[in-house]
């Protein structure tokens, strides 16, 4: 079987991207701790996701609305029961939401999804490593 010659970087393009998704690292090569989509039930609920992390990383916590009109936000709880409205309500723009914040303990973190319509929906949420 003959490769037209033009297919072969795509080709590789392809193989690259999906062993750089396997080893845990986003396109831009930043180490991901979770990445998933979840639904956010309405009237007050809540979707979790668990992700691990190490005293003093900086992370990027993003979520973003799949459907209108959910208003992401969330609740951090750290490895110790204590926790934090991160990010925030009071930042949510058009359905994104977003904080940067680094790590003061190590353990497992649970992320608490809400949303601030009260109707419920699919989010999408990305935790990376900065540093």
């Amino acid at each position: 079987m003959k490769i037209k010659s033009s297919l072969v970087p795509l080709a590789l393009c392809l193989l690259l991207a999906a062993i750089t998704l396997s080893c845990g690292l986003g396109a831009s090569g930043a180490k991901i701790l979770v990445e998933k989509e979840v639904e956010v039930p309405g009237g007050g609920n809540t979707a979790e996701v668990v992700f691990n992390g190490e005293e003093g990383q900086r992370v990027l916590i993003s979520l973003e609305a799949r459907s209108s009109p959910v208003e992401p936000y969330g609740y951090l709880t750290y490895p110790d029961g204590s926790g934090d409205y991160i990010p925030s309500i009071d930042t949510i723009k058009e359905g994104k939401n977003s904080a940067k914040i680094t790590l003061s303990q190590s353990g497992d973190y649970t992320l608490a999804v809400m949303d601030g319509s009260n109707q419920g929906g699919a989010v999408r949420i990305k935790v990376e490593v900065l540093d």
